[in-house]
């Protein structure tokens, strides 16, 4: 996991293939998955496979058995190791979907001492200098978790994310409103939670006049399909307000907000 190639080399494979006791037959059958392929882009299904080099076909394949690799040693007596990496590496951009799939992986495992060690890990020190880093990697996590009440640190990490969006909009921070919101949108869970409908709500009730129309932009941004009644009683608020650039935005959310809970399969 530590390594930042993306070639898989032959000694690596038969090497593996050696320690499971895979028959050359198994491992030409599994090439035929379209998971991996040779470097070479050569024919497959041959004993001339074992000499070659092989890539996956795409990275999220790679990222997620990594992922599957860390849940494994979560799972057993070498959880160290797995601590260790999760301590050094959870900030790094190029590992941030291992560790989402690491968190839906260990929700399905159910092994609750693993999954305790891995928020408890996230959660610990060391914390990135500024903190948007953290947000962005609990809001991502939580979200793959379906957000369920069992997951640790479900409360710290939505005030967190809370925390960050009331601060960029108390200060019209729009480059942040902005990377706030495209952290959200990555999610499928996060922006349908009450507790941040409620927040999006209770900011465009208390937002200064100049800042209101930046808010009802940033809540049209995002994927919302199962609106809170407050958040709908707050926008339609909207549209009576006296500057006409903050009812047409406020139109264009509520349009947006159910358009996507017209199309949203669990209606």
């Amino acid at each position: 996991m530590t390594s930042n190639n993306i070639i898989l080399r032959k000694e690596l494979l038969q090497k593996v293939m050696h320690n499971i006791g895979c028959s050359s037959d198994i491992y030409s059958d599994a090439l035929h998955i379209g998971i991996l392929k040779s470097f070479d882009n050569g024919p497959t299904g041959n004993q001339i496979q074992l000499e070659k080099h092989h890539y996956f076909v795409h990275l999220s394949f790679q990222e997620f058995f990594a992922a599957r690799h860390l849940v494994r040693l979560l799972n057993s007596t070498t959880r160290d190791i797995a601590v260790e990496f999760i301590g050094t590496h959870k900030y790094e951009k190029r590992l941030q979907l291992v560790f989402i799939f690491a968190s839906g992986l260990l929700i399905q495992s159910e092994n609750t001492q693993s999954i305790h060690t891995f928020w408890d890990t996230i959660f610990g020190d060391p914390h990135d200098l500024v903190g948007i880093r953290h947000m962005q990697l609990v809001t991502v996590c939580l979200d793959e978790t379906q957000c369920g009440c069992a997951v640790p640190h479900r409360s710290q990490s939505i005030s967190l994310l809370l925390n960050w969006i009331t601060f960029a909009c108390s200060q019209n921070n729009l480059k942040l409103q902005e990377t706030i919101a495209m952290t959200i949108n990555s999610c499928n869970k996060i922006q349908n939670l009450p507790d941040v409908q409620i927040e999006f709500a209770s900011l465009l009730t208390t937002a200064a006049e100049e800042h209101k129309s930046h808010i009802v932009k940033f809540i049209t941004d995002q994927k919302i399909t199962d609106p809170h009644k407050q958040l709908l009683e707050s926008l339609s608020l909207q549209l009576e307000h006296y500057n006409a650039e903050i009812q047409t935005n406020t139109c264009s959310a509520l349009r947006k907000i159910g358009e996507k809970s017209s199309n949203n399969p669990g209606d």
